[in-house]
């Protein structure tokens, strides 16, 4: 199985971002599993500063919001940006 190129956790919240989807795990897996191609990401959006998270939006309307710790909000933007611009 390939390795997630970012991972990380808030709140028992987990996400993980592979070469081609985008995977969340809410409150531990138990409430939610979202496996997101990012060739379906129409934009990200992240949320204020003082919240923690990203709002996804795919190319058939969909919404997701995505809870993220403050300080790698950024980072989860730029590795999303960076492999669609690589498949582009």
């Amino acid at each position: 199985m390939d390795q997630p190129v970012f991972k990380t956790s808030f709140l028992g919240n987990q996400t993980e971002i592979y070469q081609d989807r985008l995977v969340y795990r809410g409150l531990f897996g138990i409430l939610a599993k979202i496996s997101l191609p990012l060739k379906e990401v129409a934009s990200v959006s992240l949320g204020p500063i003082w919240m923690p998270g990203a709002m996804i939006e795919t190319s058939g309307g969909q919404k997701y919001g995505f809870y993220l710790p403050f300080s790698q909000k950024e980072d989860f933007l730029k590795t999303i940006t960076d492999l669609k611009n690589r498949t582009a």
